[in-house]
């Protein structure tokens, strides 16, 4: 049974595709009027797989689409946080933004995000490994220098760990340009609490965001990639189930600005 057979078998039994790919593979994504992106699936160290950095989730899928269908950067700087195999990164840099990329400091994660950027942008992406909440020499903070804010920061599902939240919304308040924006989509993961949690946290005294919370879209249940498939926003009256069989077929997006 090749790949493609195993990954129809979530439509079949009524279950959606949330991530594509594993530990190194190289998974081809094909949108619409873009060159076809080939990205290698880092093999992660093994006590970092609870980081499910070794797939290319829905989230990315969407938000690589809204970007590319919505978003001008030309010009800006741009912030992925959570980059993975660095999807949104890759057309983020094709829409004209001067992409850095940042992840969790596995060698062979950070390494695989190199090679995609590197390939894919026709630019010399910065990448950085990094843990959020933490402040050392490593790129995006470094000692003695100045921080880098950036115009947008992009993220894709970097919700769902809810004893990160803080951490990364700390890292944003301080890498977020006073007039930039946050552009995020996120599944269910760990469920609807964790998720609004995080809006909780955000809006809070402490980091004084504003939110944008958009209807979720439903996953497409064609199967694959779904990268040129038509994503539909949940219509009036339509409510998400926070059941783990029907919440896992909704991705959201958001956004985020600082308060003045």
């Amino acid at each position: 049974m090749g790949y493609d057979d195993v990954a129809g078998l979530g439509v079949l039994f009524n279950e959606p595709e949330i991530s594509h790919g594993d530990y190194g593979e190289t998974i081809f994504v094909n949108f619409a009027g873009v060159p076809t992106i080939d990205l290698k699936i880092p093999d992660v160290d093994a006590k970092n797989v609870s980081l499910f950095a070794h797939h290319i989730w829905k989230s990315s899928i969407l938000l690589s689409k809204l970007i590319l269908d919505h978003e001008e950067f030309e010009g800006l700087h741009i912030l992925e946080l959570g980059a993975g195999a660095g999807l949104p990164s890759i057309i983020a840099a094709r829409k004209g933004g001067k992409v850095t990329s940042s992840d969790y400091p596995d060698s062979e994660l950070i390494n695989m995000l190199k090679l995609n950027l590197h390939k894919h942008t026709g630019q010399s992406s910065d990448v950085f490994g990094h843990v959020w909440g933490e402040r050392g020499d490593d790129g995006l903070f470094p000692t003695g220098e100045p921080i880098k804010q950036f115009d947008v920061i992009i993220m894709a599902d970097t919700l769902w760990m809810s004893d990160q939240q803080h951490n990364l919304l700390k890292d944003l308040k301080q890498l977020l340009k006073p007039t930039g924006k946050v552009i995020g989509c996120a599944g269910l993961h760990s469920g609807l609490e964790v998720f609004e949690a995080f809006f909780k946290k955000a809006t809070s005294p402490e980091y004084s965001f504003l939110c944008k919370l958009c209807k979720p879209y439903r996953i497409p249940q064609a199967g694959g990639m779904c990268e040129n498939e038509e994503w539909k926003e949940l219509t009036e009256g339509e409510v998400v189930s926070d059941e783990i069989r029907e919440r896992q077929w909704f991705v959201y997006r958001y956004e985020l600005t600082l308060s003045d």
